[in-house]
């Protein structure tokens, strides 16, 4: 077996990644992933706690990331309703339509 081969061999649904399968996997780029191992983006939600760096596993020169992990790292950043979302959804609800925006134009 091949060193590939054992980089993404699945254990169930939780596989050991390399960073460029996961650059695949994620959508995210091999440049950026490599810069998240040091350091994790702010979270958009400025209440959250700081998150860790993306946990890895280094082998030899060869760094892996387990599937399961990293998609646990990646619930921090999902996108959360914001207070004018929530607000847009509550006059929606009640038949206004937020989408519509008004003028207001002053007398000369």
């Amino acid at each position: 077996m091949c060193v590939r081969q054992m980089l993404t061999l699945n254990h169930g649904e939780d596989a050991y990644l390399s960073l460029r399968a996961l650059a695949t996997y994620s959508g995210i780029s091999l440049r950026q992933l490599r810069c998240y191992l040091a350091r994790a983006p702010l979270p958009r939600d400025p209440r959250a706690p700081l998150p860790p760096p993306l946990p890895h596993y280094r082998l030899g020169r060869r760094l892996v990331v387990r599937k399961s992990q990293f998609d646990q790292w990646m619930v921090a950043y999902q996108d959360r309703p914001t207070e004018a979302r929530e607000l847009a959804a509550a006059l929606r609800k009640i038949g206004l339509d937020t989408s519509v925006r008004t003028e207001v134009t002053s007398p000369a």
